[in-house]
């Protein structure tokens, strides 16, 4: 898959060499930027450079980080169909990566991410710790080994570890996702008071990020505030409108059959059924 999404882009003329393709797209990353476009934009980078060194572990790694972000957004992708293709592309390529770099933390860090979005939890796990080992500064890896953690019912070690990298990176462009993390990490243990301005300032910090905005409907719902939960539901709705419950089964709920979590997502998905999302 990762040979013949790669080698379509030789056919295009590549003026620019590896290293400032790789540069492009790992810029277009940690831009600030936000939403799929440049994302898509970075994917493409770097798979030109893959299609001039299949090998090279910088461009392997942010692919697969490209197609974590487009998996962790379902509603970026065109059709629901092309989000286990999605996964599969990035962890072929994150594995690459560490075939040829074993001991690169941002290659552990992908992918330990993208193994967690697959549902394979205890390599994830293993993978982050491994990214933090290497490099006890990554923000990204203490987040996401914190979230990965409420798959195994330990949501009470979410807040804090995302709070540890936004400590570690207040202005960091991820800021905004690190927010969310801690919000719904607050949530799922019952702590809604403290989740909510969590969510709203996730949803402040990105606009672009649409599962805050559910999150918070279903924070705003709990708290009884119905006008609330309505309006960050339009919000989302407005920008999203074929999002389902099924949707939300397949990014949350189907990733972890730990009887704790289970019960601690079903108290998110019920008031979005509540409030009238489609099956």
């Amino acid at each position: 898959m990762l040979h013949d999404a790669s080698r379509t882009l030789l056919r295009d003329p590549v003026g620019e060499c590896v290293e400032e393709l790789v540069a492009e797209g790992l810029g277009l990353l940690t831009s600030g930027s936000s939403g799929p476009a440049p994302v898509r934009e970075a994917q493409a980078f770097f798979l030109k450079a893959l299609a001039q060194d299949r090998r090279n572990p910088e461009a392997l790694s942010g692919l697969g980080h490209c197609c974590f972000r487009l998996v962790s957004h379902p509603y970026w992708l065109p059709t629901a169909e092309m989000l286990p293709a999605m996964i599969d592309l990035g962890r072929e390529a994150v594995r690459a990566a560490l075939a040829v770099a074993s001991d690169d933390a941002y290659a552990h860090c992908v992918d330990g991410m993208l193994s967690s979005v697959a549902g394979d939890l205890e390599h994830a796990g293993t993978a982050l710790r491994e990214a933090t080992r290497l490099d006890p500064a990554s923000a990204v890896a203490h987040a996401f080994a914190g979230f990965n953690a409420v798959f195994f019912g330990k949501a009470e070690e979410t807040a804090p570890a995302a709070k540890r990298a936004l400590a570690l990176r207040p202005n960091d462009p991820a800021r905004g996702v690190w927010l969310f993390l801690a919000g719904a990490g607050e949530l799922l243990i019952g702590r809604t008071e403290q989740a909510r301005p969590l969510l709203e300032a996730s949803t402040m910090a990105d606009a672009q990020l649409g599962t805050p905005k559910l999150w918070l409907a279903a924070a705003n719902a709990l708290e009884g505030n119905a006008r609330g939960a309505r309006s960050a539901l339009n919000e989302f709705e407005a920008r999203y409108p074929s999002y389902r419950i099924r949707d939300f089964q397949q990014q949350f709920v189907q990733r972890s059959r730990h009887p704790n979590y289970r019960q601690q997502i079903e108290r998110v998905l019920e008031p979005l059924r509540s409030l009238g999302i489609p099956d």
